[in-house]
């Protein structure tokens, strides 16, 4: 087995606008569960109510919201933006305002092996040895696009 270089993480610093959006949380059931599946279903869901409102749901953006502690995943906001005076959403879905900030975001291939090693390649190596002070009182986003996510972890102010 051939061992491959590590591709060099792409990471910047940017100011995340606020976005309104609906979204539909997911919480694993079991520590050990694959939620991948899960969660794409809750967006599909998200989705799907988003084009009876008229809008196509690919020309929105489209964010997870992680929620975890010591990497364990607690719950996963799967959103989508919607503009202001969007009627309230079915049961179970929520209209809420993500705030943003400052955050180091990482960019990532849609691999979900790449995303993973990546994000602990981030959290071990690239923030250390950046001197980044990571703001655990706000979210980490993931914004998803057509072959990339871009993974944002919420940094605290100099």
């Amino acid at each position: 087995m051939e061992n491959k270089p590590l591709a060099e993480l792409q990471v910047e610093i940017r100011y995340l606008p606020s976005l309104r959006v609906v979204c539909l949380a997911f919480k694993p059931e079991r520590e050990d569960e694959n939620p991948r599946a899960a969660i794409r279903q809750h967006f599909e869901r998200v989705q799907e109510w988003v084009k009876t409102l008229g809008r196509d749901p690919y020309r929105q953006v489209t964010v997870g919201e992680v929620v975890s502690v010591e990497e364990r995943l607690l719950r996963y906001d799967c959103c989508l933006e919607v503009p202001e005076g969007t009627p309230d959403p079915p049961k179970g879905m929520r209209l809420k305002r993500l705030y943003g900030g400052r955050y180091a975001v990482m960019t990532v291939k849609k691999d979900a092996e790449a995303i993973s090693e990546s994000i602990r390649r981030f959290h071990e190596e690239y923030v250390p040895q950046n001197q980044l002070k990571i703001d655990a009182a706000r979210p980490t986003f993931e914004y998803y696009w057509a072959d990339s996510i871009e993974y944002c972890a919420p940094l605290l102010d100099e």
